[in-house]
């Protein structure tokens, strides 16, 4: 899969499909958003959220080096 960018075809990462479990008021949230239509999907919040803890917590690696 692919997708168009100013002109250029950019590769999209290679999705893997995970589990989680979480309380209902987290997903109770979760679908709010997706109502009000701040996101598409309660999979985009997921993808979101992790992706920006992932980057807060590899930032702090690079630091303690």
């Amino acid at each position: 899969m692919s997708i168009q960018k100013q002109g250029k075809r950019r590769q999209l990462p290679k999705i893997r499909t995970v589990s989680v479990r979480l309380p209902k008021i987290m997903v109770s949230w979760m679908d709010r958003l997706v109502a009000r239509g701040l996101y598409n999907a309660r999979a985009e919040i997921v993808r979101e959220f992790t992706r920006e803890h992932l980057d807060t917590r590899q930032a702090q690696l690079k630091d303690n080096n």
